[in-house]
């Protein structure tokens, strides 16, 4: 499975989400069952902007279940090249915060699933994210995939990347064609071919 889609496992995704607690390399013996405490600073949002509530592992729906080494390998990478955005005004995190906890996940064996669950359990603390008027809110998250790709078709690059069909509703709500239908030749003889 492509790291892309592993990472947009609902669990996988809450990894992402999670607040460095305190940038510790302490690791308990059994995950907590209760919320932990966060310590350092906490943003200040606007009412109506989202409540961080800190959460437990346990409780993250398909977490026990899920293979955590995809996104070990992910933070490990994410370590050898930080971000310069890493720190905003919203949320004060400096390069430095992360050595520890960026050496301890070097310390980790990417191959041991339990390794893996492990070292988020102890190094991060999963949050609730909810706004804070009590009205449903929408979280969006957004990748820039890379693709590798030729000019010309061979046995390696046997499929086409295709250009957005104009007559694509304007809409990002409005569905358009799906996997299926693109599977069945929907694109087909159109010229989208990039």
């Amino acid at each position: 499975m492509p790291l892309f889609r592993s990472l947009a496992h609902p669990s996988i995704a809450g990894v992402i989400a999670l607040v460095v607690a305190a940038c510790q390399s302490t690791t308990p013996s059994t995950p907590p069952t209760t919320p932990p405490t966060v310590s350092g600073t906490t943003p200040s949002l606007p009412a109506t902007s989202a409540v961080v509530i800190p959460a437990v592992f346990a409780h993250m729906q398909g977490w026990n279940a899920d293979d955590q080494r995809p996104a070990l390998l992910a933070f490990r990478r994410s370590c050898a090249r930080p971000s310069p955005l890493a720190a905003s005004a919203r949320v004060a995190v400096q390069k430095q915060d992360w050595q520890p906890v960026c050496a301890a996940a070097n310390q980790v064996d990417a191959r041991d699933l339990a390794a893996a669950r492990r070292f988020f359990e102890a190094n991060f603390v999963p949050v609730s994210l909810q706004r804070g008027d009590a009205q449903p809110g929408l979280f969006t998250g957004y990748f820039e995939p890379e693709l590798r790709a030729a000019l010309k078709r061979d046995a390696r690059f046997r499929f086409p990347i295709y250009a957005k069909p104009s007559d694509l509703p304007p809409s990002p709500t409005t569905p358009g064609l799906t996997r299926a239908q693109i599977d069945a030749g929907a694109l087909n003889g159109r010229n989208l071919e990039l």
